[in-house]
């Protein structure tokens, strides 16, 4: 895109506020992300004062014209996608999903898994829960280990660091398991069917590539699909295990997604 950017790195909360009114007054930049929903009551304060600075905030649909936007990953679509995979090669009918902690985004994509899982079959049991912080693998493990005697044979963990001790669980139990932001085949090669990917870094460029074009206005863009932000990853070593007609169902859910539709939010209801 031809710009130039820095980075500040807050070490706590009531950095927000000072870190983000240094860089608008300095006259430096044009564009300020704030990454995370615990800026926006900073930013609510701060926009105001440099309306010749745009603001951008992530994972909130936040937005003040003429300078506060909003970028989010479509949790819902990501949810709504690893559900569907879950369904399609569950055997037993009984799934699980495993978050953090409760927050917008994480809420948004168990709520999709739901919602995907039984938009495959209606009929499927889908348990949801969180461990209440994202490095505790030991308590995401123990969980794992529930659901699966309660006869899940299919996870997804959405729990950051804590998806390791899912991952963990489904290995020694020989389970399936879908992996949720990164690739968690790296992690778990012959149990991860896929994972639901979501890449910050393409949503940071789409936003850029539109505040650069005429007649750009503040809004919240909620970039999932069709800006390659939300997508599912490969199938790796369950490429030659899935039947062509699970990749077909499969494919056509993404292709519904893409076209509009198939909508998650006709299903289910969401933060964003």
């Amino acid at each position: 895109l031809g710009v130039a950017f820095d980075y500040a790195e807050p070490k706590q909360i009531s950095e927000f506020e000072l870190i983000l009114r240094d860089m608008a007054s300095s006259g430096d930049y044009d564009v300020i992300i704030s990454v995370g929903f615990d800026q926006v009551d900073p930013l609510n304060k701060v926009a105001p004062e440099f309306p010749d600075t745009h603001f951008v905030v992530t994972s909130t649909a936040l937005t003040q014209e003429p300078n506060l936007s909003s970028i989010a990953n479509d949790n819902a679509q990501q949810g709504f996608l690893m559900g569907v995979v879950a369904a399609v090669v569950s055997e037993s009918g009984i799934v699980g999903g495993i978050g953090s902690t409760e927050i917008s985004s994480i809420i948004d994509s168990l709520i999709g898994y739901e919602a995907g899982a039984k938009y495959i079959n209606p009929d499927i049991q889908v348990m949801t829960t969180y461990t209440g912080n994202h490095d505790d693998a030991a308590g995401a493990k123990e969980i794992a280990f529930s659901m699966i005697d309660q006869g899940a044979d299919v996870l997804m963990a959405n729990a950051n660091a804590a998806s390791l001790g899912v991952m963990e669980a489904g290995q020694e139990r020989d389970i399936k398991l879908i992996g949720s932001i990164g690739d968690m085949s790296q992690v778990a090669p012959d149990h991860v069917v896929t994972s639901g990917r979501t890449v910050m870094s393409t949503a940071f460029k789409a936003f850029v590539d539109a505040y650069l074009q005429p007649g750009f206005k503040a809004d919240a863009y909620i970039m999932g699909l069709n800006e390659n932000v939300v997508f599912l990853n490969e199938y790796n070593k369950f490429e030659d295990r899935l039947t062509d007609e699970q990749k077909a169902t499969i494919q056509s859910v993404v292709d519904g997604l893409k076209d509009g539709s198939i909508n998650p939010r006709d299903y289910a209801e969401f933060s964003i």
